[in-house]
């Protein structure tokens, strides 16, 4: 039940960040809505309210969404560029391959993400595809790791040595009888890495370094929330909690899939046989 509801929550955002900037385009261009309905809470004609603006939360929150996803794709299309190649050829070659692969990693999860992310916006001002390649190029290692280690045992199994007996390529071999074996691990790991990928976007935008206004992004609205806290506390609460779910949901798909595994994993139990039965 959980991964299931995971699931169509993600679908529906997934959704929802295709169609509404499509059925709404004026929402990315909007300077101000109904100026006689500013801050106005959750009503019938605005289902979550109006901003300090007079603009339709709801409106905004939902064309805000693929902004968001775009990001997370852009982020985990790099990562799992880098990492499920290097990681296989860690495991797979091992030697030297392996220790340059792990130094590598070593030294990328030491580098403080969003700091260079920053930096780099610092030279491509405003633009989330180039912080997002950064935040997915310093993500690599939290793909590699899992990979390397889930194809390492396979390296030892007979049906890669009789691969490599009739004279098959190692690229073959890593792309067609080991990657195939290990697509759990790099699915349970790309749940928690996009998840993390949509905080570190959020976090940009929150900060006012990714879309110009009046663009919306959930981190840009709950940065417009917090400067009329005072006045109006419940602008937070519809971006604050998109991300919170959305972070949750990337995260509880990716602990199903991994108890999913390992009830595969696990023997079956061996019931006794009563006496006479």
């Amino acid at each position: 039940p959980t991964a299931c509801a995971s699931l169509a929550f993600l679908v529906l955002l997934l959704g929802a960040a295709i169609v509404a900037p499509l059925a709404m385009p004026w929402v990315a261009h909007q300077q101000a809505g109904d100026l006689l309905s500013v801050q106005k809470g959750p009503s019938t004609h605005h289902l979550l309210g109006t901003d300090s603006l007079g603009r339709d939360v709801l409106e905004r929150l939902l064309v805000a969404s693929g902004p968001a996803m775009l990001g997370v794709a852009e982020s985990l299309t790099v990562t799992l560029a880098l990492g499920v190649p290097l990681g296989l050829a860690a495991a797979y070659l091992g030697g030297r391959v392996d220790q340059a692969c792990s130094w590598l990693a070593n030294l990328f999860l030491s580098m403080p993400g969003v700091i260079i992310a920053l930096v780099v916006l610092t030279v491509y001002r405003g633009s989330m595809l180039a912080a997002m390649v950064t935040i997915g190029v310093l993500s690599f290692p939290w793909i590699m790791r899992p990979v390397r280690s889930a194809a390492l045992p396979l390296r030892a199994e007979l049906y890669i040595a009789a691969a490599q007996v009739s004279g098959l390529s190692r690229r073959y071999i890593m792309r067609r009888h080991v990657f195939p074996r290990i697509v759990g691990p790099i699915l349970v790991q790309t749940s928690l890495v996009a998840g993390g990928a949509l905080l570190a976007q959020a976090s940009l935008a929150f900060l006012g370094l990714l879309d110009s206004p009046p663009a919306p992004s959930w981190g840009g609205m709950l940065t417009d929330g917090l400067n009329v806290i005072v006045q109006d506390p419940w602008l937070i609460w519809p971006p604050g909690v998109a991300i919170t779910l959305t972070v949750l949901a990337f995260g509880m798909l990716g602990d199903a899939v991994r108890d999913a595994m390992v009830e595969t994993w696990a023997p079956p139990v061996a019931r006794r046989r009563r006496p006479g039965a």
